[in-house]
């Protein structure tokens, strides 16, 4: 995933020759150079993105910041797929080959060398994405980790200069509903899942709001 940087809408400091970066992964704000680093420069934190700049700002410089390939395991791969298909009413489980093909989707979090907690998010369209099957072990619940990975991806949204934050929750699940609720997402619509008998809510979050 890559994206580039927009010198009229930053979230970053874009001064001369040089900007300041935020990691979308790990959140990390470091400094890139157009002469010291022209090959870019790797996150010295977590070396999972890397930063480029080229020319300055006021030149019609160009920057980017891309989130390099995120590696997952076959085994992370098969406990985030059996998480996803144990806490969620699923039309199609999930296999650990979709976990692989499509690991910079991702969020996860492990204790004791286990998956206890993941979420997915989806490009819809270049300004908004979907938050998909956000679960957490059953043993592990209530301790934060849900709000923990919802924060890191919405952090990661707003990096990116998404607009929109959507999800589908299916009717009856107060948990869920009261914790996308408490984050700001409003109900917009609902329909009926024939797949799995489901009615379910669409609910949506703006992250940006439309200038005067």
């Amino acid at each position: 995933m890559q994206r580039a940087i927009d010198p009229n809408q930053l979230s970053e400091d874009w001064v001369g020759n040089n900007i300041a970066v935020t990691c979308p992964l790990c959140k990390k704000v470091f400094v890139v150079s157009a002469h010291l680093n022209r090959a870019g420069r790797k996150c010295p934190k977590c070396g999972r993105s890397t930063a480029i700049v080229s020319g300055g700002k006021d030149s019609n410089g160009t920057a980017a910041i891309r989130v390099d390939d995120v590696t997952v395991t076959e085994s992370e791969a098969s406990e985030i797929a059996a998480l996803i298909n144990r806490r969620n009413q699923l039309a199609r489980h999930y296999e650990p080959a979709d976990i692989l093909r499509e690991a910079n989707n991702y969020e996860y979090e492990s204790r004791n060398g286990k998956v206890v907690a993941c979420v997915e998010r989806r490009e819809l369209q270049w300004y908004q994405w979907e938050v998909l099957h956000l679960s957490v072990d059953e043993a592990w619940e209530g301790r934060g980790l849900a709000s923990l990975l919802y924060e890191r991806l919405e952090k990661a949204a707003r990096s990116a200069g998404v607009r929109l934050l959507q999800c589908t929750i299916r009717e009856g699940n107060r948990d869920s509903v009261a914790f996308f609720d408490r984050r700001g997402f409003s109900k917009i619509a609902r329909f009926l899942n024939r797949q799995t008998g489901n009615a379910v809510g669409v609910w949506q979050k703006v992250l940006i709001e439309p200038g005067p």
